[in-house]
């Protein structure tokens, strides 16, 4: 598999205050105003905005998942199943 070039988990949500009309995903420990800044931002008017920036902090451990499965697939009797988790793996690493 190709070498994964993002923030690695665990990322978490940073719900928007008063002042800022932004939901912030940054990788733990970090502050949302760091110097490295947040992961990604979404904008807290959105009617599922708190629901999309949950799923974008689990991102990184949904793909940890999805290799998981792969070598599970490639080990037993579902190499289609793999095949077809691999093309996703390749859009999230921005291969495809």
């Amino acid at each position: 598999m190709s070498e994964k070039k993002f923030t690695p988990a665990p990322w978490k949500v940073i719900p928007a205050d008063g002042f800022n009309s932004r939901i912030a995903i940054s990788a733990k420990g970090a502050e949302k105003y760091s110097s490295r800044g947040p992961i990604a931002l979404v904008g807290k008017r959105h009617k599922n905005a708190m629901a999309n920036a949950h799923l974008i902090a689990a991102a990184p451990k949904m793909y940890r998942e999805l290799e998981q499965f792969i070598e599970l697939c490639y080990s037993s009797d579902c190499e289609g199943y793999a095949h077809h988790a691999e093309e996703i793996l390749k859009e999230a690493r921005g291969e495809k």
